[in-house]
């Protein structure tokens, strides 16, 4: 009995009824109370929230969040999750980030569709092996800078391209001595053959 006492006594149950700086004006059915949101409280409380308040002679903090119309923020300067294993399940996740850094030793994804729109990408990878039943590639313009380039292709079924054919000028040079040998036939197609 004397626990309960001095839990009622340093804890209350009140409504946010406002947000003044860092501080929360809470009230219940007597008093006003600011509070500070606490370390252990993630979610950040909202107008209308029903919270538990801990306080002391010095400080008021919201320890939890107990019923809440508004949808769920949290709100860190710095978060650092140290788990073995994270499992997230969601319908729709939006990501809005300025900078990510990852390092990722094995990544296993499943994707049914992705759209990647970036103004300017940079992919470095030691080894990259791509599966596809379907490849399509649409760019106005694309450089491939390869210092060694193997292609494997069991089959190509139709090449579409555009040849463009010009002509060739050929400058005929004057050679004081000029000796050909060939093992096989020579052949020459010309208009006009001119020897000695």
């Amino acid at each position: 009995m004397l626990n309960n006492m001095i839990s009622n006594k340093l804890s209350m149950i009140v409504n946010v009824i406002k947000k003044n700086g860092n501080e929360f004006v809470c009230r219940n059915d007597y008093q006003e109370i600011r509070a500070k949101k606490a370390v252990s409280c993630l979610i950040q409380p909202q107008c209308g929230d029903k919270v538990i308040i801990v306080y002391d002679e010095y400080e008021s903090y919201i320890v939890a969040i107990l019923d809440s119309n508004c949808s769920q923020t949290i709100e860190m300067d710095k978060v650092k999750f140290n788990v073995n294993e994270l499992e997230i399940e969601s319908k729709k996740m939006t990501l809005n980030i300025y900078s990510i850094y990852s390092k990722i030793n094995y990544l296993k994804s499943t994707i049914r569709s992705i759209n990647i729109f970036s103004l300017i990408s940079k992919f470095t990878s030691n080894r990259i092996k791509i599966i596809s039943e379907r490849k399509e590639d649409l760019a106005t313009e694309r450089i491939n800078s390869y210092q060694n380039l193997f292609t494997k292709i069991s089959s190509i079924e139709k090449k579409e391209s555009n040849i463009v054919k010009e002509n060739i000028n050929i400058e005929h040079k004057n050679l004081n001595s000029s000796f050909t040998m060939a093992s096989g036939q020579i052949k020459i197609d010309a208009e006009n053959i001119n020897l000695g």
